[in-house]
């Protein structure tokens, strides 16, 4: 098909070469300014496939226009005509009018999957692990290039509300959701960040899509339009950011930032940053609320380690707003006691902070009813700490650190090799916001310090650090036209420098790198590795010694110069350390003494009170909450599976296929072992495995039936493992191998690994029959005994 397309984009240059022609595999378009050009092409394109005896899929080709004349002249031509379709996934509009009716129809797609979200036993954790891959990919494909209006997120979060049984009195389902673990569990957020990395992706491999950018903003005069450029502003825009020339964006906070070099991390730090102040302004209109001008991550989400699950729903229920006090529950609820019957006044939330009834309980955590009110609303009745008031500062402060990697303290050495040892440091003590990294760059042959200085930038991490080293040296090699040895002790450091490879983290580092090679400077500088903290009472060789005490020396410059901070600094970050450390301990103490309050008012019944639940059927034959396809439906590009296993990539498309043609969504995913699937791949619906080359070494998918020795299961088992380790790799969110599964009724004594299925049950029968058969004169006790053809 390749051919076939190169055949058709040379043929249409030369026949309508005023007609833009695209093609995707066997996806074709002709674009041009004028209707009878494109009707033109049309016919030369049936003309074209007619040559290779083949014919065009009339009832899947559409025409459209952007004008009603143009729509008109093309209506002749008999085909659909259409303003907006799903192509390739992605919501294609046609004119002016911004349409996203085909993106959210696609939530009617989740219908089924609500329900046996609802309806599963898996743990809380497991479910909203899942919501990003199995549900969020698959209502939000396309959105980059089309607007998703903020009443649809509120749907699809209130949908996952209900069926995660969040949706208690009270509760925000928005405040939950930005509280998770993983933030990506908030369709609001996913869109957010699956825009702008889409976008910055794109832009990255694209040459043409900056230009276009620019042009566009250029010519922005305020009407927004379906497309990249306008979803992009629009999402800027709804977190608080600003387009200031493009590639440069600005953040809520008025740091400004190259988009296209901007790493991963630093820009997700930013963006939960700025929606978690979106989340706190959608919600401090509420008395319990007040004081929420922000929300600190660090305090309120990242210390719950320590919680058991029970505990961890709790405070997430405490912190959504969820009303724990019998006088809200009293207004719709007339069994509750609205009084409370110790002090005879509303119990409302405020009166849990100093109810007689707990006075035990506040001695007990060394809390006082003054100490409680003194609080901020949101953090007394919510545990919601509020934003650190000393971030902001910290921020500006590191914004604005100079760049010193162009003062050089000392020359070379004349018609010598200068070798340079390069260091970075790095205090990673606490949040990110008080991270501090440094670097340094000491010539061993004259003995003396060439530069030092502090990491600019919000990312204060031990790369940059590193990498800001391998940059000085390289300017000052070509400042002063010198050869120059580079003695490197960060092994990826000196791997991306020999190997000359582009890295996406710290991109901006690395492309100074590239620029500083391309002036001249890789004619003058080489380097190697060496290991790093070398005990000098241990080197064998004097050359040993000298490495290890010029290591050391250019180790104690990088940390001296961390410690040689300003004052002003240390004042900041000491008085956040403090700040963190004052509201954890206030945390621990109240979620604790919330948590005694809920086991006093939910005691268990008594032996007579207790109602017996019968669970329904359905609810008793309900499997786990997915299948592997359900999982594998979530991925995208699978590019390194040949690198990284050495198998075909048409090995692993077979075995995807064969998975999707074998789900069945009339059962319940029930797990599979490895060992059946393998079985199943082998003798029904067989798929051809990958076998090694004893010549060439290569893997090559071939008959297993062909085959002058046939291989054990063992070895076809080895390798489904392997692709299915592979595959579990691609889904870090989500682990979906399950360990120790019990096949003993198969005559396996190994616990197995697995999935989730929903293979038919004639299926699974005919598997378990053909192992059965296998194991009836030897079962499998031990790893070996699998070595023998099935």
């Amino acid at each position: 098909m390749i051919l076939v397309d190169w055949a058709y984009h040379v043929y249409m240059k030369l026949l309508t070469p005023s007609v833009h022609v695209f093609s995707y595999v066997d996806n074709l378009t002709a674009a041009g300014f004028r209707p009878l050009q494109v009707v033109s092409a049309f016919f030369s394109t049936m003309g074209f496939f007619k040559l290779w005896g083949l014919s065009l899929d009339l009832d899947k080709s559409y025409v459209w226009g952007l004008t009603p004349q143009c729509r008109q002249i093309m209506a002749y031509l008999g085909l659909s005509l259409k303003q907006d379709v799903l192509e390739l996934g992605g919501n294609m509009c046609f004119g002016r009018p911004r349409r996203n009716r085909l993106l959210k129809a696609r939530a009617l797609l989740l219908t089924g999957k609500w329900a046996k979200l609802r309806r599963s036993r898996a743990p809380a954790a497991q479910k909203v692990a899942i919501l990003p891959a199995s549900f969020w990919a698959v209502a939000l494909h396309g959105v980059a290039i089309c607007p998703v209006p903020d009443g649809h997120l509120h749907d699809l979060r209130q949908s996952a509300n209900k069926a995660l049984r969040w949706n208690q009195a009270g509760s925000n389902a928005m405040l939950r959701f930005a509280l998770q673990p993983n933030m990506m569990a908030d369709p609001g957020f996913y869109h957010v960040m699956l825009v702008l990395t889409t976008f910055q992706r794109i832009c990255r491999g694209s040459h043409t899509l900056l230009a276009c950018w620019r042009w566009w903003f250029q010519s922005f005069q305020g009407d927004l339009q379906q497309g990249p450029f306008s979803v992009l502003l629009t999402t800027l825009t709804s977190v608080g950011w600003e387009l200031v020339d493009p590639p440069w964006i600005r953040d809520h906070l008025g740091g400004d930032h190259d988009f296209l070099l901007m790493s991963g991390p630093l820009m997700k730090q930013l963006i939960q940053d700025a929606w978690l102040l979106k989340v706190a302004q959608n919600v401090h209109h509420r008395p319990t609320m007040a004081g929420l001008t922000g929300i600190d991550r660090h305090v309120t989400v990242e210390t719950n380690t320590t919680l058991t699950a029970h505990q961890l729903s709790l405070q997430m229920a405490l912190q959504s707003g969820t009303f724990i006090d019998t006088w809200s529950h009293s207004k719709y609820d007339k069994s509750k006691q609205g009084y409370c019957q110790v002090c005879d006044c509303p119990n409302t939330h405020q009166h849990l902070l100093v109810c007689s009834k707990y006075q035990h309980l506040r001695e007990k955590f060394s809390l006082t009813s003054a100490e409680l009110t003194s609080w901020p609303p949101c953090f007394a009745h919510h545990l919601l700490c509020p934003r650190s008031p000393f971030v902001d500062a910290l921020r500006a402060y590191f914004l604005n650190v100079p760049d010193k990697s162009n003062i050089f303290d000392s020359g070379p050495e004349a018609d010598e090799v200068n070798h340079l040892f390069t260091d970075g440091s790095c205090f990673a003590h606490g949040r990110r916001e008080t991270h501090l990294a440094a670097w340094a760059v000491y010539n061993a042959t004259t003995q003396r310090p060439l530069g030092t200085g502090p990491v600019p930038g919000l990312e204060q991490t031990i790369g940059r650090g590193e990498l800001s080293a391998l940059v000085f040296a390289l300017r000052w090699a070509l400042h002063f036209q010198v050869k120059t040895h580079l003695w490197i002790d960060a092994k990826w450091v000196h791997d991306g420098f020999q190997q000359r490879k582009r890295h996406t983290p710290n991109g901006d580092l690395w492309l100074e790198v590239d620029n500083l090679l391309a002036n001249g400077a890789a004619h003058l500088v080489d380097s190697s590795w060496i290991p790093s903290h070398l005990d000098l009472a241990r080197c064998e060789s004097p050359f040993e010694e000298w490495i290890a005490r010029n290591n050391a020396a250019v180790d104690v410059m990088a940390v001296r110069c961390n410690h040689e901070r300003p004052q002003s600094l240390w004042t900041l970050v000491n008085q956040q350390r403090d700040w963190d450390q004052c509201w954890r301990d206030r945390l621990q103490k109240l979620r604790h003494y919330y948590f005694h309050i809920y086991e006093i008012t939910h005691q268990p019944p008594s032996a007579s009170e207790v109602i017996p639940v019968v669970s329904s059927d359905e609810e008793e034959n309900e499997g786990s909450l997915y299948s592997f396809a359900d999982v594998l439906s979530g991925a995208s590009d699978f590019c390194t599976f040949q690198a990284t296993t050495g198998f075909p990539f048409s090995f692993l498309q077979n075995l995807m296929s064969w998975i999707h043609d074998h789900d069945d969504c009339e059962e319940v995913p029930r797990p599979v072992s490895l060992l059946e699937v393998t079985v199943g791949l082998l003798h029904f619906d067989p798929i051809h495995f990958p076998h090694r080359n004893p010549t060439t070494g290569e893997w090559t998918d071939q008959d297993r039936l062909l085959l002058f020795e046939r291989p054990t299961l063992a070895y076809y088992l080895g390798i489904v493992q392997k692709t299915f380790q592979y595959l579990a790799t691609q889904f870090r969110s989500l682990d979906p191998i399950l360990r120790s599964i019990n096949c003993l009724n198969l005559g396996v004594h190994i616990p197995q690994k697995g999935i989730f299925l929903r293979l038919p049950r004639a299926l699974r029968s005919d598997i378990n029959m053909m192992l059965g058969g296998f194991t009836r004169t030897r079962p499998v006790r031990r790893s070996a005994d699998l070595a023998r053809p099935l």
